[in-house]
Parts: structure tokens; sequence; C-alpha cells
């Protein structure tokens, strides 16, 4: 009979053990996993504010072409004093005036350097 009663001590021994063991676990887990929460949230606010920047970026980028045409000085041939040809032939063809010369431009909608 002691024998019985020792096996049964070991057993709930060995359970409480495994339950304390589990609870830990299971705590640390938790925490761990908060602490993965808060982080991914901050991570995702920065993307968020990275996403806005550039944003601004690109529409700053997409009106620079313009910008610096007005800068520089560079006019459409149309808007040129005493053009050599008439605005419609010089668009078609994608001519832009260049300070002395005529600068010929792919698509006809940029400047190229003469």
């Amino acid at each position: 009979m002691a024998r019985r009663t020792t096996n049964g001590n070991r057993l709930e021994e060995s359970m409480a053990t495994l339950i304390n063991t589990q609870a830990s676990f299971q705590a640390n887990f938790l925490a761990m996993k908060a602490r993965i929460d808060a982080r991914f949230a901050r991570i995702e606010d920065e993307f968020g504010e990275l996403r806005a920047i550039l944003v601004r970026h690109e529409a700053i980028l997409q009106a620079l072409p313009k910008a610096i045409l007005q800068e520089i000085g560079f006019k459409p041939p149309w808007k040129v004093a005493g053009s050599r040809q008439k605005a419609a032939g010089s668009q078609a063809r994608g001519y832009f005036v260049c300070p002395s010369q005529w600068v010929p431009v792919a698509g006809g909608d940029q400047i190229a350097d003469g």
C-alpha cells in the first residue's frame, strides 16, 4: 500500500509542477505578445508617416519640371514673339524654344538640353 501512495504523490507533484509551468509560460507568452503588438502598432504608424512623406514628395516631383521651365525661362514656340514656325506646326513636331535655338523633344511635352 505504501507503494501506491508514493506513486500517487509523485503524480500529484508532477501535475502541480506542470500546471505551474503552463501558467508561467502563458504569462510570459501574453507579455511577449503585448510587446510584439505594441511594436507592430508603432511600425504601422511609422509606415503611415512615410507614406504621407512619399505622397508629398511625389507631388513636389510632379510639379518640378513645370517649375524648372518657369524658373529658367523656357517658353513654348507659340508664346515667343517672332517665332520662326507657327505654333501648331512646332507643337505637333515636338519643338520648344531654347534661348538661342530650337530643341527637338521626344513626345513634344518635355524639354531637352540643346
